[in-house]
């Protein structure tokens, strides 16, 4: 299954790395690669190593490399970006043996360990300065520009409250340094709207809970064995259950995406080209750029390809559905099931709507980005309607 998982969409642009330790007797380390996808994320790898050294992280990047083969990393092999803890063997290990992929921080942990510095009493920050300083900190990592993130800093650095403390300033440098591994408005949409670990944190709770019954194994031999059936299993029903569309989570997240896009109709959005619109902000005069075709919006969650409630608008509108939506179709649950299944999965038309009601999202129009084509899902079925591309309105799918 994680070998199928290579050949996701994003296996080639981003990749979580975390690990955890005490899972077993003689506290081997266990490493998780991840990808995201429509069914959350998957794993692409897993490491069982004596230590957390960026030798033993060297090696089983070495070991990935050799098992998966050509389709590494969805043949690419290496991902655009990794997204890991705030660990030096880490980094440099990735570095190493992937000199293409660039690395960022989780912001959650970036935060937290500024919190946890900001608490520590041997640093001698009194109760009331530390909110004011954790803030001015926060408006640095949330900048949307360059100027304003210079400028942020500047403010915290000079600040009278930031001038109490020389240590604090000290930190603040030390962190603003390095800031393209945690400043957000030095990421793009690389990141495909992730800027936490939170996948990898969730999959380490679900390895210690589910895989290990909350128990420690007996040595790395029951890991390795624990690893390869119980996980394997378990992904595999996960993925099923996605494919067999017994997960209403993207359903869900979708209607309320097209419900905050309720303001929007066919005469407030400039259409520029077949797949780039100019869509009005909802709370001022401001006009937001759209490629469907790539699914990135020029609004703060948009530049980082997250699907955006100017994207749904677009979808309302015209029907045409980015590749970054949540999956509803057809081919997001058969490329899911494909992944769980290999080759024992069922073909494509068996997952299309059995039939063609307005129950069904069968009139959805989805976005080629190979060839630059719309694709409808009635074509595909070869459903006869006397319907025009334009004239197909958004049904109620749900």
């Amino acid at each position: 299954m994680m070998q199928r998982a290579h050949s996701l969409p994003l296996a080639s642009k981003i990749v979580f790395m975390d690990n955890t330790l005490s899972c077993d007797s003689e506290n081997h380390a266990i490493t998780f690669l991840l990808t995201p996808c429509e069914a959350a994320a998957v794993p692409l790898a897993v490491f069982i190593t004596s230590g957390q050294r960026q030798a033993d992280y060297e090696t089983g990047f070495s070991l990935l490399k050799e098992a998966v083969g050509e389709n590494l990393f969805g043949g690419q092999h290496y991902p655009e970006v990794f997204i890991t803890d705030d660990s030096l063997a880490e980094q440099n290990a990735i570095k190493s043996t992937f000199p293409d992929s660039g690395s960022k921080l989780c912001l959650f942990h970036v935060a937290q360990a500024v919190w946890r510095w900001l608490w520590n009493s041997a640093n001698k920050v009194a109760l009331g300065d530390r909110k004011t300083l954790m803030q001015e900190f926060q408006s640095i990592m949330r900048s949307s520009s360059v100027e304003q993130a210079e400028l942020a800093y500047k403010e915290a650095s000079d600040s009278p409250t930031s001038k109490k403390y020389g240590n604090w300033r000290t930190y603040l440098q030390r962190h603003w340094e390095r800031r393209e591994l945690w400043c957000i408005v030095w990421r793009g949409a690389e990141m495909c709207g992730n800027h936490t670990n939170n996948y990898a944190e969730i999959t380490v709770r679900l390895y210690e809970d589910i895989v290990l019954s909350r128990c420690k194994a007996y040595n790395v031999m029951a890991l390795v064995d624990f690893t390869y059936t119980v996980m394997e299993k378990y992904y595999v029903r996960r993925l099923r259950s996605f494919a067999n569309s017994r997960e209403v989570v993207p359903r869900l997240l979708l209607q309320a995406l097209l419900k905050t896009a309720e303001y929007l109709n066919t005469d407030n959005i400039t259409r520029v080209t077949t797949f780039t619109n100019l869509v009005p902000s909802e709370k001022n005069d401001e006009k937001y750029e759209v490629d469907i075709s790539v699914g990135i919006c020029m609004c703060e969650a948009g530049k980082h390809e997250k699907f955006c409630k100017h994207q749904a608008g677009i979808l309302k509108c015209f029907s045409l559905l980015p590749p970054n939506a949540p999956g509803v179709t057809a081919e997001a649950r058969h490329r899911i099931a494909v992944v769980a299944l290999g080759d024992e999965a069922e073909p494509l038309s068996f997952y299309h709507p059995l039939r063609n009601g307005g129950d069904q999202p069968s009139q959805i129009n989805t976005v080629d980005v190979n060839d630059s084509t719309v694709r409808s899902h009635s074509d595909e079925c070869n459903i006869e309607t006397n319907e025009t591309e334009e004239e197909v309105p958004l049904r109620d799918w749900f």
